[in-house]
């Protein structure tokens, strides 16, 4: 007997680019190949940022968000800016927050039309408690489930407040990495309800890139000499490229053969500050011919095929380091910060290095010595590549998600 076939509407809620909605599309690549779900997606970003992310036979549903925390940051922004203004600044933000209220009513009654149209036996929220989504359920009475995707985000002094007064109307909430269920838990989620299932990833795709390694480094100019050191994501303070930098700039002079490559850019995050001080610091430190910044990448997949090394240096804890994985999966070597979720993927000198975080000289050591150690390097990856093949496949990971639907009564 076969497994029970469900309508699922996922709805994420980011609206940029980033591992949030990756790991989306993954899990239900997973859940395509075991064939139980029938999903629909709604998205909050423009169509072609997601672009060939999903398959066809995902119903994907886009709708602009009128009120979100980019376009708040940027009427507080627009409000400072205007001196006429600045002494109305506390009314005109709560007047914004009144309408943001508002908005959510709206998105709330929008969902429960979608989702009775849709005919959906399960709510899927992609990134966190999203109130007009659980509100919206509740009106149904369908079973809802929480992706906490980040460590919940709480005013001070409201810890056990956050998700505890959703937890009579969520039916089970997933944490992407020990670190986050705790930390969700102890925002009050109960603890009943809470699982912790690792993101999962198609091994096959960054296997298959392989063939793309000559390609990209061709076109950057890399010979098979030069060792390349990479860190992917988001150009923004806490991914810690500028500390990346400032660790390669104390060795480089000693490792004749490393090269150092950026890949991502601001995108959503309106830290194009941050972005400026990387390129500025490139050029202070002389590191011109040694460093390459590719911008934002689509298949950023092919790059992982083009590096040898993946670094991971999130300056606060990472709730679980999707690039770790995507390194894994491409016969990387891993260098990653040792907290948070990458400390519970990586065991450091088996399949992976781990440093103290937000340490420069302990970074650049780190560098070196995987730089000046081959046969430490082919141990790491060969370790890294059968523990990511065998623990985060897409499919295994989607059959926990959809074993705990069915513990969770979905059905």
């Amino acid at each position: 007997m076969g497994l029970r076939k469900s309508r699922v509407f996922f709805i994420e809620f980011g609206i940029g680019f980033g591992g949030s909605v990756v790991s989306l599309s993954e899990l239900i690549k997973g859940f395509e190949k075991l064939d139980v779900v029938i999903p629909t997606v709604l998205t909050f970003q423009e169509s072609h940022v997601i672009e060939g992310l999903f398959s066809d036979q995902v119903k994907l549903l886009n709708h602009n968000r009128l009120f979100s925390y980019r376009r708040k940051s940027d009427f507080s922004q627009w409000v400072d800016s205007k001196a006429f203004l600045s002494t109305f600044k506390s009314s005109l933000l709560k007047i914004y927050a009144f309408l943001d209220t508002v908005h959510d009513y709206y998105l709330s009654v929008l969902l429960a039309i979608l989702f009775k149209s849709n005919k959906a036996e399960i709510v899927h929220l992609n990134n966190g408690y999203q109130k007009p989504a659980i509100r919206a359920a509740r009106w149904l009475n369908l079973p809802c489930f929480v992706h906490m995707r980040g460590f919940p985000i709480h005013k001070e002094g409201e810890e056990r407040r956050f998700a505890s007064k959703f937890n009579s109307y969520v039916s089970g909430c997933i944490g992407i990495s020990d670190a986050v269920s705790k930390a969700t838990i102890e925002a009050g989620a109960d603890p009943v309800k809470m699982v912790t299932i690792f993101n999962p990833l198609d091994i096959e795709l960054y296997q298959s890139s392989m063939k793309m390694r000559s390609v990209i480094r061709d076109q950057y100019q890399l010979n098979d000499e030069q060792l390349v050191f990479g860190i992917f994501g988001r150009v923004t303070t806490w991914k810690g490229q500028l500390e990346f930098l400032q660790a390669v700039e104390k060795i480089i002079d000693r490792c004749p053969n490393m090269v150092a490559m950026i890949i991502g850019d601001s995108s959503d995050t309106g830290d194009t500050d941050y972005h400026e001080k990387v390129y500025q610091l490139v050029d202070k430190l002389s590191l011109k011919c040694r460093v390459i910044l590719t911008g934002y990448q689509n298949q950023v997949y092919n790059y992982y095929a083009a590096v040898d090394v993946v670094l991971h240096n999130s300056t606060e804890p990472e709730p679980f380091g999707r690039v770790v994985i995507e390194g894994m999966a491409a016969n990387n070597v891993i260098i990653a910060m040792d907290e948070g979720g990458p400390k519970e993927i990586l065991s450091h000198e088996e399949d992976g290095i781990l440093v103290e975080p937000r340490n420069t000289e302990r970074l650049a050591e780190a560098l070196e010595m995987v730089y000046k150690n081959p046969a430490l390097r082919e141990k790491l990856s060969a370790a890294a590549l059968r523990k990511v093949s065998s623990e985060y496949p897409n499919d295994a990971i989607a059959n926990k998600v959809y074993e705990f639907y069915e513990r969770r009564g979905a059905w």
